[in-house]
Parts: structure tokens; C-alpha cells; sequence
């Protein structure tokens, strides 16, 4: 039974795990460092937010990307993209964890 919902979960996510077309056309036919230097083009043009900060961080960000569109009390969670009432608390073990982001 244990291996049937693992199984179950894994085939259910990956119904949200699509890859943009032509994301890794750059890197056909490459290995190596090539490969590697390919790879580093397509992530590379990101902005960077630190995890805690008095600035702008992650918490911040986490409070809009996981926003339910649908209903702004709730965050969509990223396993199962489902829409459950969010806790944006301070303390980590009231509220979602940080790992469970759908950007949209």
C-alpha cells in the first residue's frame, strides 16, 4: 500500500513538472564543459534574495508566489497543487515551509 500512494504521488506531480518548449535547446548534442557552460546560460540571468534579510527575502516573495490566484487566504502547495488556507507566520512549524513554491 505504501508504494502504491509513493507511486501515486510521484505520477500525480509530475502532471506539473512540464518542461517550457525549447528551454534546453541550447544544450543538444553538448557534453562536458560545454554541457555545463550551456546549463549555467539558461539559470543564469536570475535575481538573488537572501534567505532572511530586513530586506526584500524569501519570506517576502513566498507570500505572493504561493498566493492561491483564486483566493488570497490560501497558498497552492507545490506537491499536489492543491489550495489550503496559508499561515504566514514567523515561526516555521505553524506555518508552510519554505521548499513548498509554485511560481506561476
Amino acid at each position: 500500500m505504501k508504494y502504491i500512494i509513493i507511486i501515486s504521488l510521484f505520477l500525480f506531480s509530475s502532471l506539473y513538472a512540464d518542461i517550457p518548449a525549447g528551454y534546453y535547446d541550447t544544450t543538444s548534442g553538448l557534453s562536458g564543459e560545454s554541457l555545463k557552460l550551456a546549463l549555467h546560460n539558461i539559470i543564469d540571468d536570475h535575481t538573488e534574495f537572501t534567505y532572511s534579510s530586513i530586506a526584500t527575502d524569501t519570506w517576502d516573495i513566498l507570500k505572493e508566489t504561493d498566493r492561491d490566484p483564486d483566493n488570497a487566504d490560501n497558498v497552492i502547495l507545490l506537491y499536489t497543487g492543491w489550495s489550503r488556507v496559508g499561515l504566514f507566520l514567523p515561526l516555521e512549524f505553524l506555518s508552510n515551509k519554505r521548499s513548498h513554491l509554485l511560481s506561476h
